[in-house]
């Protein structure tokens, strides 16, 4: 992902367990992109034509009320011995 010509970090759209889910890693300075590359991704979703995806937060993360909103399901999970909020979005 490039912000202004510049590598922000990387994200995509991983296949797990017969889930999908995104990923999204930025570079700390980047940190207030997140919104857009979430909106980017999710229309790479869209155009694969995926149903429902998968969004997993470090339970140390503070809860973002617009995926709340906008989610089927949230609820806690553990992956790898780490704690996640684990939203589950309707793509379309």
């Amino acid at each position: 992902m490039l912000v202004d010509g510049q590598l922000a970090g990387w994200c995509g759209i991983l296949l797990t367990e017969g889930e999908y889910e995104i990923a999204i890693v930025l570079e700390d300075r980047f940190w207030g992109e997140g919104k857009a590359v979430f909106r980017e991704v999710m229309g790479w979703a869209e155009e694969l034509g995926h149903q429902t995806i998968r969004l997993h937060l470090l339970h140390t993360r503070p809860e973002y009320r617009f995926l709340r909103r906008i989610s089927r399901d949230v609820f806690e999970s553990e992956i790898m011995g780490s704690h996640f909020t684990t939203y589950v979005l309707d793509v379309r």
